[in-house]
């Protein structure tokens, strides 16, 4: 993704100047009326009750933050497959069947001595949502010596100085009550075995939820400060950039509330690739607005009046961008069998009309009621040009 960025950078500032000189005729030639709205009459009214919806934009910020943190993730891969897969469809048999919805692996020094293989085990077959408890233990019993059993049979269960236990378990994969099984699972094999080895889906899955967990909140807060710092820098204000990156993440937050509203569960990566794609097109949304609305201050409009212009101007391109992104993501979701894309692709299409809802309606209020703020602690916001500051 970094490197796209990069290199679409690259292509606009090198290729696409030569290209529409190139193609200078024919695009004057094809040029129609512009199909894209008037936002005109829109942004009079946002100016004009601009404290109602400046008020409206923090209020909104709660149920944001509520029902985003209450959406439904989902680490189980099979669900992101279609259904007529030949590898879902066994895993269907499997669970309907057999009652295996998830197995473990277990690991365990293979000197421990037959009574303690047969006491693990037990304790083990008594574990909640267990179905099966199998080892070379639980077939050949106690009674047999390990020196009678030859050496081919025993090389399917002991390798390496260990011997393998397999445990069926009748919990989906990522579910709580896997999460306490395995747990559980963990408590006893360690009394018995320090040293032993647990792993398989359910435990795999269980551990990219704590990893995830931990790393997808370390990148989010690296991705909003480094937002925040750039914006600082460049727009050469301390105050902007908590305005910009506040309508940034409302929309964000937003489109994962969205998800909670509907029912629908998002895999687990989802989050973390909107607050990346959507982060990065609403920012350019909210630079656009702001960016202009200093242009036009900077030649002696005052606020409302700067405002109003900037809003006229930017908003098309705010809406005409929202809108080719939407186009391109809710393709991709219409065509898509593999439920992990189309539901990334639902949440980026709803993401763009989120954030050119966000930006186009509440970023202006928002913008002028904190003006004033945003000029005390900005370098040249007004550019010490003499401003018309009556309303």
């Amino acid at each position: 993704m970094m490197k796209g960025v990069l290199f679409g950078v690259l292509t606009v500032v090198t290729v696409l100047p030569a290209l529409v000189l190139l193609c200078d005729k024919a695009i004057h030639r094809f040029s129609h009326k512009s199909l894209i709205p008037n936002f005109s009459g829109i942004n009079a009214f946002l100016i004009k009750h601009n404290k109602a919806f400046s008020v409206g934009f923090v209020v909104l910020m709660i149920p944001a933050v509520i029902f985003s943190q209450n959406a439904t993730v989902y680490y189980d891969m099979s669900k992101a497959m279609p259904e007529d897969m030949p590898s879902i469809v066994a895993l269907k048999k499997l669970k309907s069947e057999f009652n295996m919805a998830s197995t473990h692996f277990i690991l365990v020094d293979a000197d421990l001595p037959s009574e303690t293989l047969a006491a693990m085990s037990d304790e083990l077959s008594r574990v909640d949502g267990i179905s099966q408890c199998l080892s070379l233990n639980s077939f050949v019993g106690a009674s047999i010596p390990s020196s009678m059993i030859p050496d081919d049979i025993r090389q399917i269960c002991e390798a390496d100085g260990k011997q393998l236990m397999m445990l069926n378990s009748v919990f989906a994969v990522s579910s709580d009550e896997a999460t306490e099984q395995i747990e559980s699972i963990r408590s006893i094999v360690s009394r018995y075995d320090s040293s032993a080895y647990i792993t398989g889906e359910g435990v795999l899955t269980d551990d990219l939820i704590d990893v995830t967990a931990r790393d997808f909140k370390v990148t989010s807060i690296i991705s909003i400060v480094a937002v925040g710092v750039l914006i600082a820098i460049f727009l050469k204000s301390a105050s902007l950039p908590f305005v910009l990156v506040a309508s940034i993440e409302l929309a964000i937050l937003l489109n994962k509330g969205f998800a909670f509203l509907l029912g629908t569960e998002m895999a687990f990566i989802s989050p973390t690739i909107i607050g990346c794609v959507q982060l990065g097109a609403t920012v350019d949304y909210a630079i656009l607005l702001s960016t202009r609305f200093r242009e036009e201050l900077h030649k002696g409009l005052n606020r409302k009046a700067a405002l109003k212009k900037a809003a006229d101007e930017s908003d098309r391109s705010i809406f005409q961008s929202a809108l080719v992104f939407f186009g391109a993501t809710f393709a991709v979701y219409l065509t898509c069998d593999i439920e992990i894309i189309k539901g990334i692709c639902a949440l980026l299409a709803r993401g763009a009309v989120i954030s050119a809802v966000i930006i186009i309606f509440f970023l202006s209020p928002v913008l002028l009621s904190c003006e004033g703020f945003i000029n005390k602690t900005s370098y040249h916001w007004r550019k010490g040009e003499k401003q018309h500051e009556n309303e």
